[in-house]
Order: structure tokens, then sequence, then C-alpha cells
């Protein structure tokens, strides 16, 4: 008798829940990024308590805008409906799988260009245009974004130097968090005026304004690091000879001078643990740690120094 009547009670509620809700499922749905509830991919109708908990029980998720997911019904139906009631005293509609999308917004390649340009210009010498161009060839045609409000964050690695390949991390947070990262990576072109020989300098020989001039060249493939004022080769020595029609490189001329003769220079004197200062007049081109003469400016008396930086000497004696 009492099995009777757990089986008339267990028929009773099945046929109680059949009668209440009814799912219909999509063969595809549109989202916000984020959670995907049974509402989103399905229409439910019937008794409306039990129709709103299965419209927002959670079937999924799609955290990124623009991507794509699919979902299976028959695992909804087994897993996740079971959560709220017995999935074999529903009614459904639809097999197989759902395509879940989630909504966006796209930002065009240009679109990236521009923002490199602008986030970066600051960190760039010269003028854009002129000096360097941004070419943004290699990034992506366009990049989802959230459809609300969102912000730009540029992660630039320590090693940009801009020219040459370039790679930064885009961020796009969203109240603070941040929700997409996407790798750009990008070509830099960079041009510079130089000093180029005009005709052969031979080891030892100085540098004078007859044997160099100006030249605009580009350098965004140049490893060497190019001397780009006259002002800073002239008076210098060649390490090598440099042949003619040659941009002059760094390393071969000896070091910059860091005084010249006739220069205003600050003298130093170490008086017990006090360090002294007068003014005085280089009577020699000197660099860094280099011994010239000096004269001081008011006694006039000539005195030995040591070059310390631009413009400062250390008095020897």
């Amino acid at each position: 008798m009492m099995k009777r009547v757990a089986l008339f009670l267990m028929l009773a509620c099945s046929l109680l829940w059949a009668a209440q809700a009814t799912v219909e499922f999509k063969t595809t749905a549109e989202i916000s990024a984020g959670r995907i509830h049974l509402g989103d991919v399905a229409d439910i109708s019937g008794e409306s308590s039990l129709r709103e908990k299965l419209r927002v029980l959670e079937v999924g998720r799609l955290e990124l805008p623009g991507r794509e997911t699919r979902l299976s019904i028959n695992a909804i139906k087994s897993f996740y409906i079971r959560s709220v009631c017995p999935p074999e005293s529903l009614g459904f509609e639809g097999e197989g799988t759902i395509i879940v999308r989630s909504r966006a917004k796209f930002v065009s390649r240009d679109s990236l260009t521009q923002l490199l340009i602008a986030q970066l210009g600051p960190r760039m010498d010269g003028v854009m245009g002129r000096d360097w161009v941004l070419e943004g060839d290699n990034l992506p045609l366009e990049v989802a974004v959230p459809e609300g409000d969102y912000t730009w964050n540029l992660d630039v690695p320590l090693r940009f130097d801009g020219k040459g390949q370039e790679t930064v991390c885009l961020r796009v947070d969203v109240k603070g968090e941040t929700r997409m990262r996407y790798t750009l990576g990008f070509n830099i072109r960079r041009w510079m005026d130089v000093v180029r020989t005009v005709a052969p300098v031979q080891r030892g020989q100085f540098i004078t304004n007859a044997n160099v001039k100006m030249g605009r060249i580009e350098v965004t493939h140049q490893p060497r690091l190019l001397v780009s004022r006259l002002e800073d080769a002239v008076g210098r020595a060649a390490l090598r000879t440099i042949s003619r029609d040659l941009d002059v490189a760094e390393s071969w001329l000896e070091k910059p001078y860091q005084v010249k003769e006739g220069d205003q220079v600050r003298m130093n004197v170490q008086i017990g643990e006090a360090t002294v200062s007068t003014a005085g007049v280089a009577r020699q081109n000197g660099y860094s740690g280099q011994r010239i003469e000096v004269v001081n400016a008011k006694t006039g008396k000539r005195l030995q120094a040591e070059v310390n930086g631009p413009g400062e000497v250390r008095i020897l004696n």
C-alpha cells in the first residue's frame, strides 16, 4: 500500500512540474560578456516563480567581449537544471549545441595606430612625421573591447628604445579591473642628422670642419651610436682611419671633450673635508679624467687640474 502511495506522489509531482515550465533552447545567442544564464540561451514559459529560477540559472561563462563558445544542451539539462528541479519533469525543445557570442565594440587598426602614437609620442625624441613614424602594418585589423565604458593602459617594456621592431602590452580596464590584454607589435622608423666625412680621415688625425659635414639618414636599423652634431666631432682625433662618405660613429673618435680651451670652468679644491669652488679658464681641451692646465680667473695663476665633467675640474696642486 505504501509503495503505491509513494509511486502516486512521484507521478503527481512529475505531472505538476511538467505543467509548470517548458524550456525552448535557441541555436544561437548573444550576451554581454560575463555569466551566461539559461534565460539568455532559452525561452522559458510556465509558472512564474519556477520560470524566474530557471531564467537566472548560470549555465556557463564568456568573460571576454567579441568571443564565442558552444554549450551542450544535454549538459545543461542533466547538470545545471537538475540543481533547480528534476529535468525529466520539464518540457524541452531543442537539442545539440548552442553557439553563444559576447557583444563587443571593435577598434580598427588605424585607431590602434593613432592610440600608440599618442601614448608613445612623449617618449620619442624629435618630431613625429619628420624624425620618426610608427608603422602599424603588423597590428591586428581590429580588436574587441567591452560595449560600455573602458580605459586603455599601455605597458611599455624597459627595453623600449623607440626604433625598429617594438612590442607593448595594451590593457583594457573596466572599473579599474583589467578585462583584456593585447600584445601589439609594430615598427618605428627613425631619421636623424649625423656627421659624415667629406674627405678621408687618417688614424690620429683631428676632425675639422673641412673633412666633415652634416647629413640626414635613416637610423632605424643602425646599431652604432652616431655623432649627431658637428661640435661633438670637430677637434676630436680619429681612433681609426675613416673613409670618405661614412657616417661617423662615436666609437671611432677619442672621448668627447668635457672642457675646451677658453671655456669658463668651475675649479674645485679639497681643503680637509670641505670642497671650495672658484672660477677659472681652461687652457687646453680635455675629456673626463684627463689632466689639463687651467688659470684662476681672479689671480691669473696657472694650475694643473683633472677634468671631472662638463665645465668642471679638480685642482691637483
